[in-house]
């Protein structure tokens, strides 16, 4: 005997059950969240790889500029106007009076370091 349920027909024998999906709903969770995983991964790759993208060949050699965590000011002892001292993943620098500022084209503050050298700070826009 055969029993039409909308869409398919599936032939009635004693081990089959009417309507039950073959794919068990645990399995299809697990696929889910194996997806979800792998295309999270995908995109948190991606991000790094396209931050360095705007960076200036002249500044960034193999990944040495990141955004800037942390900016504080150092006043020196001779009285003189205060420095800007800013921290990245890559360290902490204090910035020099005359270093020159580039335009950072996402608006957040950028810093380019090799060892104790700044080759590259980006400033936001001036509000």
């Amino acid at each position: 005997m055969a029993v039409t349920n909308r869409a398919y027909t599936i032939a009635s024998s004693p081990g089959i059950q009417c309507g039950t999906p073959s794919i068990k709903p645990a399995r299809l969770r697990r696929a889910g969240v194996l997806t979800f995983s792998v295309l999270a991964s995908l995109l948190i790759w991606q991000v790094p790889t396209w931050a360095h993208s705007w960076y200036p060949k002249e500044c960034c050699h193999d990944g040495d500029c990141a955004p800037v965590d942390v900016v504080g000011w150092f006043q020196p002892n001779d009285g003189k106007t205060p420095l800007l001292v800013v921290t990245s993943k890559h360290g902490t620098v204090v910035i020099p009076r005359e270093f020159p500022r580039q335009s950072s084209p996402d608006g957040r503050m950028h810093i380019c370091i090799q060892g104790p050298y700044v080759m590259c700070l980006f400033m936001p826009p001036p509000l």
